[in-house]
């Protein structure tokens, strides 16, 4: 055989090799892509099957949903104005904001300052009552409640309501057959005469009970009880309802309010956000000089609320 032969006989086992190479090739890429066909068809089977919706049915339930939240929202109040539910929050939440910096002021300014500025400007009182209002809503109990209770079952007696508020008390028991004297920054209302604590419209030793219902407000509290041992006769008794947290130390307040002439009978801390202090008048008092009641004053601090 020549050399010619057998580089044509090369050459044809050479092109067959190839051929055959492409073969097998092809034959691979087809199964690389059978197997990722399977892959995907079992990684299918193992997903839970979705359950195509209802378009017609899921959008009305959607709408639905969609119209009670809008009424929930904007339901009308009668209660309130016709306002809906959402604009009464939002009042709800402004009137607490208010309320909270007036009532700031109202504990680290003079008595005599803040009826000033009441006067100048009432609406400021009633911002604070209204956030006043909302505020008691909160409480497992209101303490002028708990004061009402106590005094209606008397005979007649004389009481003077310091710091008053909408005057409840009056409302409750004047001419039932008490007499109930309210006293505080604004008068809102015909049973309210208003003033500076520190000063009551009232002659010395005309009242048998005086009352401070969470009202021992601003830097000379101590002036407003000094005023009540004035205004009260002798044997009287004093009703102070306060927030607990105020009081720094029970045994050093109670000694405060013997140095303006009263004597404690009863103390209720039963009450986890108020404390009740019942005292009785011992004697006159009209010797506490200006530095002493500074003194004095320390036995209560602020009320503040936290900023948020």
């Amino acid at each position: 055989m020549n050399q010619s032969h057998l580089n044509k006989k090369k050459i044809a086992n050479l092109k067959a090799l190839l051929e055959k190479k492409k073969v097998l090739k092809a034959q691979d890429d087809q199964n690389v892509q059978t197997n990722k066909k399977h892959e995907g068809e079992k990684l299918i089977e193992k997903q839970p099957k979705k359950v195509k919706p209802n378009t017609e049915e899921s959008n009305s339930d959607f709408n639905l949903k969609k119209k009670k939240l809008n009424q929930s929202d904007t339901k009308v109040n009668t209660n309130n104005g016709g306002t809906s539910k959402l604009q009464q929050k939002m009042r709800d939440k402004l009137a607490g904001a208010r309320f909270r910096i007036i009532n700031e002021k109202l504990y680290t300014s003079k008595g005599k300052e803040s009826f000033d500025l009441m006067k100048n400007d009432p609406n400021i009182f009633e911002e604070y009552h209204k956030g006043f209002s909302f505020q008691v809503k909160s409480w497992p109990s209101n303490p002028v409640d708990i004061i009402i209770k106590r005094l209606k079952p008397r005979k007649k007696i004389v009481v003077a309501d310091l710091g008053c508020g909408d005057a409840k008390i009056a409302t409750e028991l004047n001419g039932n057959p008490h007499s109930v004297h309210s006293f505080d920054l604004v008068s809102n209302n015909e049973l309210v005469t208003a003033c500076d604590i520190s000063k009551v419209p009232m002659k010395n030793g005309s009242v048998d009970v005086a009352v401070f219902s969470l009202a021992l407000m601003g830097t000379n509290w101590i002036d407003f009880i000094v005023e009540a041992n004035r205004i009260m006769k002798l044997g009287g008794e004093l009703i102070i309802a306060e927030v607990t947290s105020r009081v720094l130390n029970s045994d050093e307040f109670v000694l405060c309010l013997k140095r303006c002439g009263f004597e404690l009978l009863e103390m209720d801390n039963k009450n986890k956000m108020f404390v009740f202090y019942i005292l009785k008048k011992t004697k006159e008092c009209s010797d506490i000089g200006k530095d002493e009641r500074i003194k004095l004053s320390k036995n209560l601090k602020p009320c503040i609320y936290k900023r948020r």
